[in-house]
């Protein structure tokens, strides 16, 4: 996982395949809660040779992208492929719910 700002954005898209935008604030337990399992979906998809990455973004320190997402509930994760958004979560979600999203993003069919 790494931290998201407005500064590496754009590179962090154009180098992944897949990136997990995952929008998040320090009081925000949900949040915390949802770090291991998105580090746990990170690392197999990793491992099966994808090239995807979870990226930490806080609604605190980067308004800016939060605006442009239209985050208005935490956590938010937006998962982008190709610079376009795909698919939105909202709320917590369980390891397995998010690896079936992802293995369709590796698939033909977007």
């Amino acid at each position: 996982m790494i931290e998201i700002t407005e500064q590496n954005y754009e590179e962090t898209v154009r180098d992944n395949e897949v990136v997990i935008l995952d929008f998040y604030a320090d009081w925000c337990g949900p949040c915390k809660a949802m770090t291991p399992v998105l580090a746990r979906v990170e690392a197999t998809a990793q491992e099966q040779g994808h090239s995807m990455v979870v990226g930490k973004v806080n609604t605190g320190e980067q308004v800016d992208l939060s605006v442009k997402f239209g985050v208005s509930a935490l956590p938010t994760l937006v998962f982008i492929k190709g610079d376009k958004e795909v698919h939105r979560h909202l709320g917590m979600s369980s390891a397995s719910e998010l690896s079936d999203v992802i293995d369709g993003f590796f698939s033909d069919e977007i």
